[in-house]
């Protein structure tokens, strides 16, 4: 035992005699201390954020690279950010900073939160056109109400078609859509958070050549059901429960042995799923519903109480508008051969269980209340009919229509020429907003929005106007969401 501890103590004391040669100086991590970056952003689509920042650190700036990422993708490589967000998803981002040290390959990050909001969640869209050319431009009620113009091409960097139809809104629980529809060209579909195009109509056919002229924008109920027409022919297409794009468009819908070529117009009659559209092949109406496939355009079935005044199985005429009135009955501009303008107005409801259309009335315009050029609009809480032709915007009363000239009742005259009426109403929504669309003549920017009072009894008072829209609107939109 002694000998052991005492060749212990040997070992012990030849260990404290050994010569250690190690590098014990360190060089400190030199710190960064970042400034300027908040705590949380908030940013829109389609405008630019700008963090300035300051670095306060003994290392030379000359020696380090910067980047600042979101979600793992570098947005830019600059100290200071700079960043315009276009088709990002809207909602809550971290956003990080990061300073790296290029001679030890130190990093240094700094967090913060980012909120993308969507401009185009509320507002007006307008499809405008200029020597032929479409284009769509919209107003957004978020945040400063910024005006976009031209904003399909800034954001798809392309452009739309010729010969501007139509822009619509198509939404669901699920889907959140804007339909632009186009005479030749593009007609496309688009998100309609962030505008971004999703698809072209004209490649989602069977057929070849296809160049929409209406669909349908109604809010899809549980059949979610979709139709266009083009070239004559109804388009339908069942959209599935879990997105608007998980089937494909149908070849058109049979008719009857008479064959039919249906106007670029329609309009829903008051039950639920039927639509009325105008043959312009044989000169008569047809209806259709949405909600089956095996359903043909035919004929309508009429109740024995349909008025004298005109037969719906033999209308000459073209058409010109479709809508339906307040209380849900379906409208019909015709221009006949004689070059009158009429208005036809037609209902549909169960009779023993069967759906039957009545025709109720045929009401001939008095001269130059409606031009070529007119535009129409249904108003969504009283039975008029509102009518822009020229400078004047004149109200029909439905309800007193054997009254000939007198049911035309004059509400405003403007500065410019009315080229689009939309009526916006939504009681779910709080949203009860009537528009008109202006030709000012204006070389570059002709297009002008006017916001007025719905009530019939206010003479068109102006509560809002915005000018230099884009190019001559030929179709808008209150984008509700």
């Amino acid at each position: 035992m002694r000998r052991f501890i005492l060749l212990l103590l040997v070992t012990v004391c030849l260990a404290s005699c050994l010569k250690d040669d190690g590098n014990y100086t360190y060089t400190p991590v030199q710190p960064v201390k970042t400034m300027g970056i908040a705590d949380a952003y908030r940013v829109f689509l389609q405008t630019s954020l700008t963090i300035p920042v300051t670095l306060t650190t003994a290392i030379d700036e000359a020696d380090l690279t910067f980047n600042w990422m979101m979600e793992g993708d570098t947005l830019c490589r600059t100290k200071d950010f700079n960043y315009t967000f276009s088709n990002e998803a809207t909602a809550a981002h971290v956003l990080v900073f990061e300073a790296k040290n290029n001679k030890t390959n130190v990093r240094y990050t700094t967090s913060t939160k980012l909120t993308i909001v969507s401009p185009f969640q509320t507002g007006w869209a307008f499809l405008t056109e200029s020597n032929h050319q479409a284009g769509l431009s919209f107003l957004s009620y978020e945040g400063e109400g910024e005006l976009y113009k031209d904003v399909y091409k800034t954001i798809n960097g392309e452009a739309l078609g010729t010969g501007a139809v139509v822009v619509k809104q198509i939404y669901d629980f699920d889907v959140n859509r804007i339909a632009i529809l186009c005479k030749a060209g593009n007609s496309v579909d688009l998100d309609g958070t962030t505008l971004a195009r999703i698809k072209y109509y004209q490649t989602e056919f069977k057929a070849p050549g296809f160049e929409p002229l209406a669909i349908n924008a109604e809010q899809f109920a549980n059949d979610r059901f979709l139709f266009l027409i083009s070239g004559g022919k109804i388009y339908s297409k069942n959209v599935g429960y879990n997105s608007v794009d998980d089937a494909n468009y149908e070849f058109p819908l049979d008719g009857d042995n008479k064959g039919y070529e249906l106007a670029g117009n329609y309009t829903k009659g008051p039950l639920y799923d039927y639509y009325l559209v105008y043959d312009q092949l044989n000169k008569r109406y047809l209806r259709f519903a949405r909600a089956s496939f095996s359903t043909v355009v035919s004929p309508l079935p009429l109740a024995q109480t349909s008025t004298p005044a005109f037969d719906p199985n033999n209308v000459a005429g073209e058409s010109v508008w479709m809508g339906q009135s307040s209380s849900a009955k379906a409208l019909s501009v015709i221009k006949t051969p004689s070059g009158k303008y009429v208005l036809h107005v037609l209902n549909s409801e169960f009779v023993n269980g069967l759906e039957k259309w009545t025709a109720q009335a045929a009401y001939e315009f008095p001269d130059g209340v409606v031009t070529a050029n007119s535009c129409f609009a249904a108003h969504a809480t009283n039975p008029y009919l509102l009518i822009g032709t020229g400078r004047s915007l004149k109200a029909l009363n439905l309800d007193a229509l054997s009254q000939g000239a007198v049911a035309v009742n004059a509400i405003s005259t403007y500065d410019a020429e009315i080229t689009a009426i939309s009526y916006a109403y939504s009681n779910a929504k709080s949203v009860n907003e009537l528009a008109l669309g202006l030709n000012t003549g204006d070389a570059e920017f002709p297009g002008s929005l006017l916001i007025i009072n719905s009530s019939l009894t206010a003479n068109g008072a102006v509560i809002r106007r915005v000018d230099k829209v884009g190019g001559v609107i030929k179709s808008m939109l209150r984008k509700i969401q």
